[in-house]
């Protein structure tokens, strides 16, 4: 079954960035706007009922994403904010009929996303040493996209940089670590689920960001398997390795 996706940023207009090109904000005014039909906690709860294995987590929201490419290279402009996995499953998960309210009263504030999670995700595009393509099929036990197959993917973790519900006051010195954490999740996002060690892969670059039938974006990183790391001979005999 394929999974019906939009490109934000298409691969044929970004090429490919490293993570000096993009420009990050991040801010509690990127945070999204609480909506009053929202019923995020029963929604929470009835996922729950439906699957025990589900957790709540901080996540980064993506509340804009815009490309410049009058400048060499060109720079991609983001503005994040937090939101939850929660707060995903009860706002970007909505009917088609309620959604369509939140995004006509997101209109007025501006932003047909207003009133959305929009939790940003990753995806890594992994290419073999062999020029092979990497792709996993999802757990039945995930939240959504049960058994599809996709590339390695996860989300950037607020977690990891001490972050949680509450922001603290925006600087340029937290939104380039959170633009660490975004180039770094796709790398983490590949070990975790293939096992191939950080030391023999490349520098993700960022190819893209798309977003899925519900509107929930993911960043889309290119990721390439290199040689194994060179071990001087040295080295080899005090682990005792060998050369043949």
């Amino acid at each position: 079954m394929d999974e019906a996706f939009e490109l934000l940023i298409s691969p044929k207009d970004l090429g490919t960035v490293q993570a000096e090109q993009v420009d990050l904000s991040f801010s509690v005014e990127h945070n999204r706007l609480e909506h009053p039909e929202d019923e995020i906690e029963s929604s929470w709860e009835a996922a729950l009922a439906k699957n025990p294995r589900l957790f709540n987590g901080s996540k980064f929201r993506l509340r804009r994403v815009s490309l410049v490419s009058s400048t060499c290279p060109p720079v991609l402009t983001m503005e994040l904010g937090l939101t939850s996995y929660k707060e995903y499953l009860g706002t970007n998960r909505l009917s088609a009929e309620k959604r369509k309210r939140f995004e006509d009263d997101g209109q007025k504030h501006g932003d047909k996303g207003a009133h959305f999670s929009n939790a940003l995700g990753c995806e890594a595009v992994l290419c073999t040493s062999d020029q092979q393509m990497v792709l996993l099929r999802r757990s039945g036990a995930v939240g959504t996209h049960a058994g599809l197959y996709n590339g390695p993917s996860g989300h950037p973790e607020p977690k990891n940089l001490g972050l949680d519900d509450v922001l603290p006051d925006p600087s340029r010195e937290l939104s380039e670590a959170v633009r660490r954490e975004l180039f770094q999740s796709a790398l983490d996002e590949v070990v975790a689920e293939t096992g191939v060690a950080v030391e023999t892969l490349s520098e993700p670059v960022l190819m893209g960001i798309m977003v899925d039938s519900t509107q929930k974006p993911d960043a889309l990183f290119f990721v390439r398997r290199v040689a194994r790391p060179f071990v001087a001979p040295v080295e080899m005999e005090e682990k005792g390795m060998s050369n043949n």
